[in-house]
């Protein structure tokens, strides 16, 4: 936007004559930024985007619409009025996301798809034991035949232990169905972000998309503190509010950026020496891009180990549970054929 500043108004608030250059611009901005926007988040655009096109200010849209619009992107539209070119800023914040949305689904596949196939194995062999308990007690019962007691245990075991990791997995669905519902965003990262395998590219993932915003705002500031604040206000609502803010306060009492965010539950010892790099760096707002599209990579990288470890880990965990279920029959028949052989 090339028009002059009125420091007596917001940024946001300027007069912006229907058809002028500018106007065209937030209009074109918006649109873009719906075709590439959220689901969740295409009608709060919509919503602005229509009061743009009939002559209102972009200020006076995110004021009209904020009551209608997701926690998240309202929190974001606020935070753009502090820049001056908001919608610009509202655009590029979209490229991130979309970005790293295939790498989370990526990372759901990986972890979906053995997820199905342990599911599925445990419940048939639960199935199977079962049904071998009630051979070796009753069948077996009916001919008067004695000394499966070791046999039934066994299978016994075995049925509890699938039925245990049945009760986790319902547990841990539980759990995450209730922070979904009830929790707010930041616990999603603070819970997935912790586990052994899934948490460190989804931690990646995390600071792919804020050094992403905080270059963002980079280009159009070059104060280190408003960026900062403009960066944990846009994120209010979001998973990484919390990240964001303490990052903020961070810089604001003093420690650089790459600093403040090594010090954040993002970070870790691989992205640790690219974060503190950027305070080093001339141009931050470059610096921040470079190390984002580094972590990215870094991120995509993990994806393709976790691809080549699952499979083996999951044919190890289904092949021992078939063995242990197998075996319990053959314990079974075992013990038939000894009987047997010893009335020959």
């Amino acid at each position: 936007m090339t028009s002059e500043v009125d420091d007596s108004k917001s940024i946001g608030a300027q007069i912006i004559e229907p058809g002028s250059l500018a106007h065209t611009l937030d209009s074109l901005h918006l649109r873009l930024a719906l075709q590439s926007a959220p689901r969740r988040w295409q009608r709060g655009i919509s919503e602005l985007l229509k009061v743009i096109e009939q002559g209102g200010s972009f200020e006076d849209a995110v004021n009209k619409g904020m009551g209608r619009m997701p926690r998240d992107l309202a929190s974001l539209a606020q935070a753009s009025l502090n820049l001056p070119d908001p919608t610009r800023f509202l655009l590029d914040s979209m490229a991130a996301p979309q970005e790293t949305s295939f790498v989370r689904w990526q990372l759901r596949l990986l972890f979906a798809y053995p997820l199905v196939m342990l599911l599925s194995t445990a419940g048939l062999c639960a199935v199977v034991c079962a049904m071998l308990e009630v051979m070796l007690v009753e069948g077996f019962g009916d001919f008067g035949l004695t000394g499966f007691d070791q046999a039934i245990n066994y299978v016994r075991d075995q049925k509890a232990a699938l039925f245990a990791l049945f009760s986790i997995l319902v547990w841990c669905t539980v759990v995450w169905i209730t922070i979904r519902m009830i929790g707010p965003a930041w616990s999603r990262i603070a819970i997935l972000g912790g586990l052994p395998i899934l948490g460190k590219p989804l931690r990646w993932i995390g600071l792919y998309e804020l050094l992403s915003r905080y270059a963002i705002v980079g280009q159009q500031t070059k104060d280190s503190v408003k960026a900062s604040q403009i960066v944990g206000q846009s994120y209010h609502g979001s998973e990484f509010e919390v990240v964001s803010d303490l990052v903020a306060r961070r810089i604001l009492a003093g420690t650089q950026f790459g600093a403040a965010l090594k010090q954040s539950m993002l970070s870790d010892g691989l992205s640790a020496p690219a974060l503190l790099s950027i305070d080093y760096a001339t141009d931050q707002s470059q610096a921040c891009d470079k190390v984002a599209t580094t972590i990215k990579s870094m991120a995509e990288s993990r994806c393709r180990v976790i691809d080549g470890i699952m499979p083996p880990l999951i044919m190890i965990m289904i092949g021992t549970m078939i063995w242990g279920t197998i075996s319990g029959y053959f314990s079974g028949l075992t013990i038939l054929m000894k009987m047997i052989t010893s009335l020959a």
